[in-house]
């Protein structure tokens, strides 16, 4: 319970974002990410991919870069300590296999990124709609699509019909606690920021360093 004001308290109400899903590290002064917390907070919406199941199939694969990433740092965590260190690392060794894991895994945090973009800014701008297959279509089509096979696509058609509607969407967000709704708006505008800041930070690492951005699955 947190004290605002007087006799006035509310309660802060633990969401997704406050439990299994850590926050994205805050970039250094340089723009290096921590590896350590990125992968732990990347581990996080692995967990979110898994509880819907066969809704995100499609970027599951892209997802469990993560695990490869984990073992390369856990080979030497003070080498790697930043991800930048482990990326430019193998580039200068001749390797693709972090790079590649990290390459995926960006793409399969855009599309989340994007995803709740949408449902926050539905949720400010009042039109929000129970049926939000729609705005994970406009996220797949603007982050991953350009990336994926044709089959893969199709297949993203049809188990996006599976997606939760939007009530049940922000009910599990909200771990079954009902009427928090705003609660996890903000807690996932916070998570969107940082997100938001360490996928552009890959992109920059990448792009600087002629590292390729356009391998297609």
């Amino acid at each position: 319970m947190s004290e605002l004001s007087g006799d006035v308290s509310v309660v802060e109400c633990d969401t997704f974002f406050t439990t299994t899903q850590k926050p994205f590290p805050k970039l250094t002064a340089d723009g290096k990410i921590e590896t350590k917390p990125f992968l732990e907070a990347a581990e996080g919406v692995v967990a979110l991919v898994e509880f819907y199941g066969p809704v995100f199939f499609c970027v599951r694969d892209d997802m469990m870069g993560n695990i490869q990433l984990k073992k390369v740092y856990d080979e030497d965590p003070s080498k790697y300590f930043y991800l930048d260190d482990m990326i430019l690392s193998e580039k200068a060794q001749g390797g693709r296999i972090a790079s590649d894991s990290l390459l995926w895994l960006r793409r399969g945090l855009e599309l989340f990124r994007v995803f709740y973009t949408y449902l926050i800014e539905e949720t400010r701008a009042g039109t929000v709609t129970d049926d939000v297959r729609p705005l994970l279509r406009k996220a797949y089509q603007e982050t991953l699509a350009a990336y994926h096979g044709w089959v893969t696509k199709q297949l993203f058609k049809l188990v996006c019909q599976m997606l939760p509607c939007r009530k049940d969407l922000m009910l599990g967000l909200a771990l079954g606690q009902d009427d928090i709704e705003s609660t996890v708006i903000r807690h996932m505008s916070s998570f969107v920021v940082d997100l938001k800041c360490n996928t552009q930070a890959v992109y920059k690492l990448y792009k600087d360093n002629d590292i390729e951005l356009d391998t297609m699955a």
